[in-house]
């Protein structure tokens, strides 16, 4: 249900108990879990039930109004249940502040600032649970203010209201340094030989997860860093890096500095509103809840730019989710009404699902028992339901599931990386105008285009996972009710979807086009920089760096396991052809290849892709990579034999083409020497 738990096992046998979560074998010596949640205390004045977090001296004074905003929007979900304004925030200066307050003291909730390393990145939530009952006794809350400085760099200086030169703001590493950290450590694996072959494709391995004992990061291993906090959580402890991923994974707030000048009093709100919905998605994890990264899935684009709808509803069901800052294309932006407010940048309230979370656990029930579920609850189960709410959480997210990713937005993620290219493109105009102002040096235009195409490389990464992509659900077959005795002997009624759904074929085929679009394109076209940037980046090679993010997202996209599902996925939707297709339109996209077998087929295309040695080393590499991926397939244990014979089919055909190409059409001396490194390649 979306609640971390602690389970345990129950000694005995239990077969004679009604327990509808557990099947007759399973009642020897059963697994219980219990969820983990906070006490609703009475206030002896009020006599109110209630949750108090305090703000400690720590947080700087002028984001304590923020913080508290963010705590108290949880107040929302028990206001709904009858119970009033349960959530309360009291910071330095309110007139409850305790004077024996203490942020060690296990009678307080609180949240802290810490300076760190002056390079450390991150928030957590830590809370300490009873093993008996689930209670969490004492939770704390841990920003670090590294997150500010990794944001916005030196806007914090002027608008925050801090005073760098009193060492309350440690210097962080740069934005340029973080960056080509993040990319080079992707080369550095991409380069390293397969099988002792040269030029091709090392297949990236799933990135260390952020440890969730860690309390910082290391911006040395931010590269190698996914933000995935996979596994379960510590029995009495867990902790959620949750800026470690939206500082130093989500390009959003640069952008957001790119897009145009901004006042103190936007910068100042920007800061204040990014500050309420981590501290909302944090106070979520100190009330006992999971992360649900299909939150995000519940708004559609066109309600995302409605800060009325936004208003009421969120950007997303759920603040667990990591949201990505809300900056749309200015094609997108147009689609909606000239006469609404801004757009909210963060979501300014919970969610849907979060109260329906909060129902679900913190609904009280007199005589409540071990191991069954009570009819109130089974109530909110059937509203879970009617409601079409979807969850899914750490050990689901950045796989097969392209539904279920963080750091995207709308119920079309698809539509949201297509537009996250759009919105790079058009960043890319002017961009030394929009890096450098009067009197500074041009080091800014290097770091703004760093950003911008690491938010394009994320997106081509994001969209490859929709072709031979899966979407997956939590839904169970059959819901039984709590009366029926013959629940765990029945035959289950196997209603509704399946728990397992192909993205279709037209929806992977334009992801596809998407990510083909950035491998194809030249400097200057779509989201990839203008060739005349490069004389202002003296030292830098603009050229290589695009080289290597293509080489990542070829590397990514002709994966075996991604070849496999695309494969897998052709059976389900009946299109046996899907590979095929795909393969021919890579072909035609990288290389100029047409599609087809006509041996009388006009081979110009050909000629004109390879024309410029600048696409060169992104053709040769997808070349290489088709020649390694068909060894690994046939040498493979278990593999489809299938997916290795249509990858030799590729080859084959690519090889026919092109030698007609190198012996009938007339070419320089240096496009000459390509085709024969492509045809040793296919060899």
């Amino acid at each position: 249900m979306g609640y971390f738990d602690i389970p345990y096992t129950a000694l005995g046998d239990f077969r004679t108990e009604k327990w509808a979560d557990h099947r007759p074998e399973e009642m020897f010596d059963p697994s219980i879990r219990i969820v983990q949640r906070q006490r609703l205390r009475k206030n002896p004045q009020t006599g109110s039930l209630e949750i108090v977090v305090y703000v400690d001296h720590t947080v700087p004074k002028a984001f304590h109004e923020a913080t508290k905003r963010g705590v108290e929007r949880w107040s929302a979900a028990f206001h709904e249940m009858g119970l009033g304004n349960v959530v309360r925030a009291v910071a330095p200066g309110d007139d409850e502040f305790p004077n024996d307050y203490d942020v060690a003291d296990v009678r307080f909730n609180t949240i802290s600032w810490a300076t760190g390393n002056g390079v450390s990145v991150f928030a957590i939530g830590q809370s300490v649970a009873d093993p008996r009952s689930g209670e969490i006794l004492k939770a704390n809350i841990v920003f670090t203010l590294g997150w500010l400085a990794s944001w916005l760099g030196e806007a914090i200086f002027f608008h925050s209201g801090l005073d760098p030169t009193a060492g309350q703001l440690k210097e962080a590493a740069s934005q340029r340094q973080m960056a080509e950290r993040r990319l080079s450590g992707h080369v550095e694996d991409l380069e390293k030989p397969r099988k002792s072959q040269n030029l091709v494709w090392q297949q990236q391995d799933q990135m260390a997860p952020l440890g969730h004992s860690s309390h910082g990061v290391d911006p040395a291993k931010l590269n190698r860093a996914r933000c995935s906090s996979r596994g379960r959580s510590l029995r009495h402890h867990h902790f959620h890096e949750e800026m470690a991923c939206r500082a130093s994974f989500q390009d959003s707030p640069i952008l957001w500095l790119m897009l145009g000048r901004r006042t103190e009093h936007e910068v100042q709100s920007f800061l204040e509103e990014g500050i309420a919905d981590v501290t909302s998605h944090e106070f979520g994890h100190v009330l006992g809840l999971r992360h649900n990264f299909r939150g995000s899935t519940a708004v559609s684009m066109t309600d995302l730019q409605n800060p009325e709808y936004t208003a009421v509803h969120g950007l997303s069901s759920s603040v667990m989710d990591y949201l990505a800052i809300n900056i749309v294309s200015n094609r997108q932006s147009k689609q909606a009404s000239s006469k609404l407010k801004k757009p909210h940048l963060f979501t300014p309230v919970i969610g849907a699902y979060d109260k329906w979370a909060i129902k679900y656990g913190y609904t009280q029930i007199s005589g409540e028992s071990c191991c069954t579920k009570a009819p109130e609850l089974q109530k909110i189960v059937e509203e879970y339901q009617q409601a079409e709410f979807t969850f899914a959480t750490d050990e689901d997210a950045d796989r097969d599931d392209p539904f279920t990713t963080r750091h995207d937005l709308s119920e079309s993620p698809l539509d949201w990386y297509l537009d996250r290219l759009q919105l790079v493109a058009e960043t890319q105009q002017d961009l030394v105008a929009r890096s450098v102002q009067p009197g500074e040096g041009f080091s800014r235009v290097w770091d703004r285009e760093l950003r911008l195409l690491m938010t394009a490389l994320s997106a081509c990464r994001n969209l490859v996972r929709f072709v031979g992509g899966i979407s997956m659900s939590r839904r169970h077959a059959h819901q039984c009710g709590i009366q029926d005795s013959d629940c765990l002997t029945s035959t289950p009624k196997l209603d509704g979807p399946p728990p397992l759904s192909v993205v279709p074929a037209k929806d992977q085929l334009r992801a596809l086009t998407g990510v083909l679009t950035f491998l194809s394109s030249k400097l200057g076209d779509g989201a990839l920089p203008d060739p005349k940037l490069q004389e202002y980046l003296v030292g830098k090679d603009m050229k290589r760096l695009v080289d290597r993010a293509k080489k990542i997202v070829l590397d990514e996209l002709f994966d075996m396991g991604r070849l496999n599902n695309i494969m897998l996925s052709g059976r389900l939707l009946e299109s046996q052809h899907l590979l095929s297709d795909v393969l021919m339109q890579a072909s035609e996209a990288i290389l100029g290849v047409p599609k087809g077998e006509d041996e009388d087929i006009d081979l110009s295309s050909i000629l004109r892709a390879t024309t410029s040695p600048d696409a060169w080393h992104t053709q040769l590499e997808y070349l290489a990579g088709l020649a390694v991926d068909v060894q690994l397939e046939l040498g493979s244990w278990g593999a489809d034999h299938s997916v290795a014979a249509l990858l030799l089919t590729e080859r084959q055909r690519m090889k026919m083409k092109l030698a007609r190409v190198a012996t009938e059409s007339p070419s320089t001396s240096s496009q000459a020497s390509f085709f024969a490194i492509a045809l040793k390649l296919l060899a």
